[in-house]
């Protein structure tokens, strides 16, 4: 293998155009009733590339990707990588605000815009400084007249390219996501080819992915596991499957109808199927590969998965978006079933990359508890433009000169075997009455007395701090039984003040648990 080959291997780009050409004539996506062949997608991403290039708008800028979950979106997606730039989603469900915000913070000039996004596209628009070129599969006339400042390319016409050539690096950004901050700013998060291409790298290694499968895509574009479907799925020569309704109700039937093999999704996703009794006995049993991440997985969810799927495979994947994805593995089957406090343990670190466990105050390595720092080729950088936010998160640790650790703010336990155990967030660690409490240790407790995985305890410091716990399900208790229950498994101060009954937990827009709407809902 000469050098290029060897850096085209790291360039995202590459692959996906190898992938094109490969299974030119094999299904890549299908959303509802309509299918569309690699063949097709290659086209497309071939003239939106062009587009791209021929724009001539910030050459070194990711490109905007605004729409839906369309074949439109998907091709931009890919025309914007074979243009050797990054792709940067923006979501047709956030505030206006915000998507313009993401957008001014990255520095785009190019918005690809599918046929949906018109509403959200105006809003954009208005009264922005900004000159953009923006490509649609649509007819431009209006918009050319509606915003004469900015510069659209219809894509309505024949494919007018050949081919495009592709100069992207290992280095460069292959794409950019914003996650929520702590200042109420969004961080941005711009990962590598090298990056990407080391996960891919993994996963393609370690489960046998292959033209056959059917890959389920339930995650929203903003959200970083979307990649994971896009391209293992691509890579592999498999379709991936778009739901047209995603609630947890249709996915059931999603599943079957669709023949999904490949499944991932978060826990509360799970967890909201198996409120509504539909993780029966091999309901699911055509999945062969389960895999969940994005937030700790009960274990009931994975045991009621496990019986849904006929015994076989269920993945516990964990990473933050600033390490790729997912960064460490844990297989739940019959035989292998470690948790603690009711989670899943998250297992060990992808080969090639690295953790290390430190004590928060001193940074000093900690012995077998401690704040999960992770390092390696899938660990970015640096957040975008935010020196101040990089300097706090990516560290330089005593006994490893030169190295760039990521610090999760995750607590985490590591037993013998090497396996590591999600405790809680660091700021899940409150105090009460001078002790140090992990709400989800409470979580843990409650989950085993009142037998549902809707928990979600929170610090209210309205008057004085006090615990204040949240649960959803079909419950055969009330509040004293709970409290009961709780103080024959918890020290008295991290009995809960209060537990309040809900009929559903508010999601944030990734389908997690949100804590902070919970804590809100304290106020009003």
């Amino acid at each position: 293998m000469n050098k290029n080959t060897a850096l085209n291997k790291e360039v995202l780009a590459y692959r996906l155009r190898e992938a094109f050409l490969k299974y030119r004539d094999r299904t890549a996506i299908q959303i509802g009733n309509q299918a569309w062949t690699y063949g097709d997608l290659h086209q497309k991403a071939r003239t939106i590339s062009y587009s791209i290039q021929q724009s001539s708008g910030g050459e070194n800028t990711p490109v905007a990707i605004l729409g839906a979950k369309t074949f439109m979106t998907y091709a931009g997606i890919c025309g914007s990588l074979l243009a050797s730039r990054a792709y940067m989603p923006l979501n047709l469900k956030f505030p206006a605000k915000r998507n313009h915000k993401m957008l001014a913070m990255s520095g785009a000039r190019c918005i690809i815009a599918d046929e949906g996004s018109e509403n959200m596209l105006s809003q954009l628009l208005i009264d922005d400084t900004v000159s953009y070129r923006i490509v649609v599969d649509s007819d431009m006339a209006k918009w050319s007249a509606e915003y004469p400042e900015h510069k659209f390319i219809s894509l309505m016409g024949d494919d007018p390219a050949s081919g495009t050539e592709i100069h992207a690096l290992p280095g460069d950004i292959a794409y950019l996501l914003f996650t929520s901050g702590s200042t109420g700013l969004p961080k941005g998060v711009p990962v590598s080819n090298e990056n990407v291409c080391a996960y891919l790298d993994h996963m393609m290694s370690e489960w046998a992915f292959n033209e056959d499968d059917r890959f389920s895509h339930t995650f929203d574009l903003t959200f970083d596991l979307s990649v994971h479907d896009m391209m293992v799925c691509w890579l592999s020569g498999a379709c991936l499957c778009v739901p047209e309704d995603d609630s947890p109700f249709r996915l059931a039937s999603y599943i079957r109808d669709n023949k999904i093999s490949v499944w991932f999704s978060v826990p509360s996703v799970a967890v909201l199927m198996h409120k509504m009794r539909l993780l029966k006995k091999d309901a699911f049993n055509g999945l062969r590969i389960s895999f969940f991440c994005g937030e700790a997985l009960p274990v009931g969810i994975a045991d009621q998965w496990l019986e849904a799927v006929g015994g076989k495979e269920v993945v516990n994947l964990y990473g933050p978006s600033e390490t790729t994805i997912a960064i460490s593995d844990y297989s739940w089957n019959a035989e292998n079933k470690k948790s603690k406090n009711g989670i899943v343990c998250l297992g060990k670190a992808f080969d090639g990359q690295k953790f290390m466990l430190i004590d928060m105050d001193t940074l000093n390595p900690a012995s077998v508890e401690g704040e999960l720092c992770l390092g390696g080729s899938q660990v970015i950088d640096a957040y975008l433009d935010d020196d101040k936010l990089t300097e706090k998160y990516f560290v330089q640790l005593d006994g490893h000169p030169g190295e760039i650790w990521y610090r999760t703010g995750d607590l985490v336990y590591e037993d013998k075997d090497g396996d590591l155990f999600f405790l809680g967030r660091a700021d899940s660690e409150v105090k009460i009455s001078g002790y140090r409490v992990n709400l989800f240790e409470i979580d843990a407790a409650i989950r085993k007395a009142a037998g549902t995985e809707m928990v979600a305890s929170v610090l209210h410091e309205k008057i004085s701090p006090a615990i204040v716990s949240f649960v959803s399900g079909n419950l055969s208790m009330g509040e004293p039984e709970i409290i009961q229950s709780c103080k024959k498994e918890l020290p008295w101060y991290m009995i809960p003040e209060r537990i309040i009954f809900v009929d559903e937990m508010p999601l944030n827009i990734n389908g997690k648990i949100d804590r902070n709407k919970l804590k809100q809902s304290l106020n009003e």
